[in-house]
């Protein structure tokens, strides 16, 4: 790999890092200004959860259109595409008069904003070198969680100064600033070392899918869906509903939640750094890329029933400190499972793994959602935190059963 090429894949992960970033900080704003937004608009809270709904909605079903737009479109020129259309639709979410219009706008935005995590471990694949891989998926996937650290002052900020519409705007702006970067830094056809990585992946036994129904017959991409669904759920959990856990029933004020729980947050980042320094520890000891990726998976797995620690209610510092560590060895887990499909696959079946993916994850998020919901308003979180440290167990089952029922499907067919 030549320097220039070597330059061109670090400005290319920083825009990822800079797309994702902005990625979570535009989902978040109308979370975090809700109150405003709805005392505007004259919203009830069904007519919020409405809004949630439609962006939830679009999120999962956004990854059909983000993998076929990829296919037609290819990964450089649809990565600013999906950029520039969900900023406009949240400078349109700060623009709206009624909560049709805001539905709308949300809606637009969760079907494009989920095109950046189809296509960034695509471009990671097309400019890191192989070894590079996890590391590149981890620093993208960082950037999420700084945004999600850094947006509550952010966002609330400008809205102190500014209003909420212009928080809608700004941010809005910011993206289609970040659409001219990547159109005028890089470049509009892929690097000269892709077309030789691809052939050398195929050469090496990556998995072909040339139509959309081998994608879905493929037990394999069912592999990383189902690996995904049923792990996702954890971070849903202590992304959404720890906080109110702390507050519920540990007795902080929101205030002092608010003072502890980015600690969290903070190991989730940190996980995402450490992952690709993880799989490369266990690479080094002589296993393949997979397999390396597979141990790493069930070290997380064997750890990961260590956050069961809060059923017992101890204290509020043991809680955080249990959370954070779970959220650390998560962010492992996430980076690692993204990257496999990197390894499996050949570069033209991946929109197609991820799509499939994104759309299990997501309908595993909603599922888990509104299922945890149910369960916290009749028995307690308690039980949620046992049921959280046995899902990547149960993810990682699933994922070898799957990964041996394709390996056993290609035999029969050489047979």
């Amino acid at each position: 790999m030549t320097r220039n090429h070597r330059l061109l894949g670090a400005l290319v992960l920083a825009l990822l890092a800079a797309s994702t970033f902005l990625n979570y900080l535009d989902r978040q704003v109308l979370s975090l200004l809700a109150g405003p937004v709805q005392q505007a608009l004259a919203m009830d809270d069904k007519a919020y959860a409405g809004v949630v709904t439609a962006f939830m909605l679009a999120y999962t079903l956004g990854n059909l259109s983000a993998g076929w737009l990829i296919d037609r479109l290819g990964v450089l020129r649809a990565a600013p595409f999906f950029v520039g259309a969900w900023s406009v639709a949240g400078c349109i979410s700060g623009l709206a008069q009624t909560m049709p219009q805001l539905a709308a706008s949300r809606f637009v935005l969760g079907v494009f904003e989920v095109g950046n995590f189809v296509a960034a471990p695509l471009l990671v694949a097309l400019f890191l070198p192989a070894r590079q891989k996890a590391f590149g998926v981890g620093v993208y996937t960082a950037a999420a969680m700084f945004g999600a650290a850094v947006s509550p002052p952010l966002i609330t900020g400008i809205d102190a100064v500014l209003g909420w519409r212009a928080a809608f705007l700004l941010l809005g702006g910011a993206g289609l600033a970040w659409v001219a970067l990547w159109l005028v830094l890089v470049p509009r056809s892929s690097p000269e070392s892709a077309t030789a990585s691809e052939a050398d992946a195929v050469r090496d036994g990556a998995i072909e899918l040339p139509r959309w129904r081998d994608a879905i017959a493929e037990p394999r991409v069912w592999a990383i869906g189902f690996g995904t669904m049923l792990s996702y759920p954890v971070w849903f959990f202590y992304l959404n509903w720890f906080p109110k856990y702390l507050t519920d029933e540990r007795g902080l004020s929101t205030l002092e939640m608010g003072q502890r729980a980015w600690v969290v947050y903070l190991a989730a980042g940190l996980g995402c750094l450490a992952a690709g320094g993880v799989i490369a520890l266990i690479a080094r000891r002589g296993h393949s890329p997979v397999k390396a990726r597979l141990l790493a998976m069930a070290g997380v797995a064997v750890l990961a029933p260590t956050g069961a620690i809060n059923f017992f209610a101890p204290p509020v510092a043991v809680s955080l400190v249990s959370a954070a560590w779970v959220a650390f060895i998560h962010m492992i887990w996430q980076v690692t499972i993204t990257s496999l499909p990197l390894e499996l696959f050949a570069p033209r079946s991946l929109p197609k793994v991820f799509s499939v993916a994104g759309i299990a994850s997501g309908v595993g998020g909603i599922a888990s959602t509104w299922l945890i919901g149910q369960l916290v308003g009749s028995v307690s979180y308690r039980p949620m935190f046992v049921v959280m440290g046995c899902a990547y167990a149960l993810a990682l089952a699933v994922l070898l059963a799957l990964l041996s029922a394709g390996q056993r499907r290609v035999r029969v067919a050489h047979v």
